[in-house]
C-alpha cells in the first residue's frame, strides 16, 4: 500500500469524526471558514509541486501527445457527469 492510498484511506476514516467534534465544540460557520481556509492553503501548496510533464526531458511532440490525452480525458469525464 502506497502513501497516496494510505493518506486517502486515513482521510476518509478520520474526517467525519473530526468534523463532528468540531461541530460540537464550535458552530457551523467556524467549521466552514476552516474548511475554506484549508482548501485555499491546499491550492497554494499545489503550486509548489513539480510536474514531470513540464520537465525538460520531454520533447515537444511528447508534451503535445500528453496534452491531447489529458484534453480528451477531461472531455470524456465531463460528458459522463453532465
Amino acid at each position: 500500500m502506497g502513501y497516496f492510498s494510505l493518506s486517502s484511506s486515513l482521510a476518509m476514516a478520520l474526517a467525519p469524526a473530526v468534523a463532528l467534534y468540531l461541530l460540537n465544540v464550535s458552530n457551523f460557520r467556524n467549521v466552514a471558514i476552516l474548511a475554506g481556509g484549508l482548501g485555499i492553503f491546499a491550492l497554494i501548496l499545489s503550486f509548489s509541486m513539480k510536474h514531470s510533464i513540464f520537465s525538460k526531458e520531454y520533447s515537444s511532440s511528447q508534451c503535445t501527445h500528453c496534452f491531447t490525452f489529458i484534453q480528451s480525458y477531461l472531455n470524456f469525464s465531463s460528458e459522463i457527469f453532465v
